[in-house]
């Protein structure tokens, strides 16, 4: 198990040494044979151990343990002997001896001696934290954190955190954040990250910045979440490292400045964390903070990619499909939008949609179109929830049907679409649609007005001039054409033109 590391407890056996200094005895000065020495210590320790065993024999718990630490390591003229250490820790556990138990556990856990049995481990461990070691406490909770019985691994986490067992209190700090195992409470959580975030821990460190950021569980401060992301950032945390890059490329909490934040993105990035990989991408994609280089992009999107970043596998898509940074490959485009869709990438599995609708690098097929839209819209992205609402109004790839085609417009912009507020303005100025309402149709154009959609503000400025749905007024029309004209609508322009006005 990689996240328990194994403990003997051990009472040290005091070993008679052999005299190895001259033998001025007599007034001779003699030198002793070293091969007689060494037997000599052998002799020593061997009547050393044969006294430790017959007291191991008799009971003694000490003399037990000793005897079990001295197989388990070699020592005491003894050979290394796995299986013979765990047959004396197992005695020593049936008279109850917390040590014993405590290590028998983490034979069970490594498999020295006896075959791995994690629940073995685990009931050992208990036994001997319910029985006050305090060493046992924290593995315990472990192996009860990974069966996911968050209510008693709590309880051992606890318990190891009396004794200031700092990954016990990072476990609980986690577990009041989510609530496993009992309450939640942001408050308690920030509490023990506080704590070991103090002692130079840089998890805990992003923890505290992050609930600054938020002003979760302690008053919102941008200046103290800065700091402790400062200082995480300086004890090597790649995530940490990432963020405080954002700040700094993005002026935020920061005086701007992009060559900093780069050289966080790329510290973060050489300890291998694909975001950090994926932003160093971007930069070179967009020529931020960096010179335009599409072919260091893609480098920095195939490293990321590899490391299973759903957004570079999907980037790399887009450059083999534009050809930007390397040869354009409308089939390995394919493939990586079909990669990043398989790991669930929304935005992925709506470009799919997009592509069966068209026929664009593959054949049209409105049906598989549909599959992919609605996996999309499904995770809530609002343009395929807004394209499946064309498809359902033009009826491409199912059935026509206004009524889910209006239902998925309002999907669409209760997810910030406005776009789709501009749809369902259109659907309200059709009389044959049963939601048929010009004043219904102004709302909805206003609100997408409001978003600066040119087309919301095109189609109410139509309903101003004709008084459908809102009083006429000439005068607010040409205000929003014009509105729309400098969003370069051409349709607003050619209105306009039409009415005599020299945008």
């Amino acid at each position: 198990m990689n996240k328990l590391v194994l403990f003997l407890c051990c009472i040290p056996m005091l070993l008679l040494t052999a005299q190895t200094e001259n033998d001025n005895s007599g007034g001779a000065d003699t030198k002793r044979d070293p091969a007689k020495v060494q037997k000599e210590k052998e002799e020593q320790m061997a009547q050393q151990m044969a006294k430790l065993e017959e007291e191991a024999n008799k009971g003694n718990r000490s003399a037990i343990l000793e005897v079990g630490n001295n197989y388990f390591y070699g020592r005491g003229g003894l050979k290394q002997d796995y299986k013979t250490a765990v047959s004396w820790y197992k005695k020593g556990a049936e008279l109850s001896s917390r040590q014993c138990q405590f290590n028998l556990a983490g034979c069970y856990i490594q498999g020295n001696g006896v075959k791995p049995d994690n629940e073995n481990a685990l009931k050992l461990y208990k036994t001997a934290a319910d029985f006050g070691l305090r060493a046992a406490n924290i593995n315990a909770a472990i192996l009860l954190d990974e069966k996911k019985d968050y209510i008693s691994a709590r309880h051992y986490f606890n318990e190891a955190a009396k004794g200031s067992n700092s990954k016990a209190v990072n476990f609980l700090a986690g577990y009041w954040e989510k609530g496993l195992g009992g309450l939640q409470s942001h408050s308690t959580a920030a509490a023990f990250y506080l704590i070991t975030a103090k002692t130079g821990d840089g998890h805990s460190q992003l923890k505290i910045a992050d609930y600054y950021n938020r002003g979760l569980g302690v008053k919102q401060n941008f200046r103290e979440s800065l700091r402790w992301l400062t200082l995480a950032a300086s004890n090597e945390n790649r995530e940490a490292q990432a963020k405080l890059g954002y700040c700094y490329i993005n002026g935020l909490g920061v005086q701007k400045d992009s060559e900093i934040g780069f050289k966080w993105y790329k510290k973060s990035a050489d300890k291998n964390y694909p975001p950090a990989q994926l932003a160093i991408g971007n930069c070179y994609a967009t020529g931020r903070a960096v010179p335009y280089n599409p072919k260091k992009a893609f480098f920095w999107y195939n490293k990321a990619a590899k490391l299973k970043s759903r957004q570079a596998i999907f980037n790399l898509g887009v450059c083999y499909a534009t050809g930007q940074g390397t040869a354009k490959d409308p089939k390995k485009a394919l493939v990586h939008y079909q990669k990043a869709a398989k790991l669930e990438f929304s935005e992925a599995k709506y470009t799919l949609g997009l592509l069966y609708l068209t026929g664009e690098i593959v054949q049209k097929d409105e049906q598989t179109a549909i599959v992919w839209l609605y996996e999309a819209a499904r995770q809530q992205h609002s343009e395929a929830t807004r394209q499946l609402g064309m498809c359902y109004m033009n009826g491409l790839g199912v059935a026509q049907n206004k009524d889910s085609a209006f239902s998925n417009f309002k999907k669409a912009n209760l997810l910030g679409n406005s776009a789709a507020t501009v749809n369902l303005g259109e659907m309200c100025l059709d009389s044959k649609f049963k939601e048929y309402n010009p004043k219904e149709a102004a709302i909805w154009f206003e609100k997408a007005a409001i978003k600066n959609n040119p087309d919301g503000s095109y189609n109410l400025a139509k309903l101003y001039i004709t008084g459908e749905g809102v009083p006429a007024n000439k005068s607010h029309a040409l205000r929003l054409l014009l509105e729309a004209a400098n969003f370069g609508h051409e349709e607003a322009r050619a209105l306009l033109k039409k009415l005599n006005v020299d945008k």
